[in-house]
């Protein structure tokens, strides 16, 4: 079992690297976001968990704690979704109205309110994740899919946190033009 010591070290001395080499970094959750030419670059520093090359024990930067989870699992969950353009869009629509949204949680929760809903209608899919913010988030539990002991929707937002995206969903869902929901 990890230490949760030894991971907030590692977090830190990477954090500390990034600075030192005049990165700007702003921490995540389990992630350090730093710029390199340009692009945004999200670290997840971890240790490979004994024996499983593929589960890795992360440091949570909010709780204190440390999780298990197998990352290559996620990349390959999202990648192979069918849903980039839906994540793509509300990644920036998150942003754009300075919504903190974990990548993992906002990427769950895209595939919960668009499960057995077509694809390839960009519109219509975006206003149904907006629909399910507004209406069903707040209360969702969604659970790591590479870890049914990880619930995520209890530690990556706070309830307040959970309330403020639910209602920016339901002002964006009255605008009249994409200008007013992805800006």
């Amino acid at each position: 079992m990890p230490n949760s010591k030894d991971l907030k070290t590692i977090f830190e001395s990477l954090a500390t690297k990034l600075q030192q080499n005049n990165y700007p970094i702003s921490k995540r959750t389990v992630a350090i976001q730093t710029q390199s030419n340009g692009q945004k670059i999200d670290l997840v520093p971890g240790k490979v968990q004994s024996g499983y090359q593929n589960w890795h024990s992360l440091y949570n930067s909010d709780t204190g704690n440390w999780l298990q989870t197998n990352i290559e699992e996620h990349v390959n969950t999202v990648k192979n979704s069918g849903r980039l353009d839906e994540i793509r869009v509300l990644k920036i629509w998150s942003k754009c109205h300075a919504l903190k949204f974990p990548s993992i949680y906002l990427e769950l929760i895209i595939f919960e309110a668009l499960y057995n809903k077509n694809k390839g209608q960009l519109a219509v899919n975006v206003r149904t994740i907006l629909e399910y913010l507004r209406d069903k988030f707040i209360d969702k539990r969604i659970q790591d899919p590479s870890n049914s002991n990880n619930i995520l929707s209890e530690y990556l937002l706070t309830k307040q946190q959970k309330e403020s995206v639910s209602k920016k969903a339901g002002e964006c869902l009255k605008a009249q033009y994409w200008e007013q929901i992805v800006l």
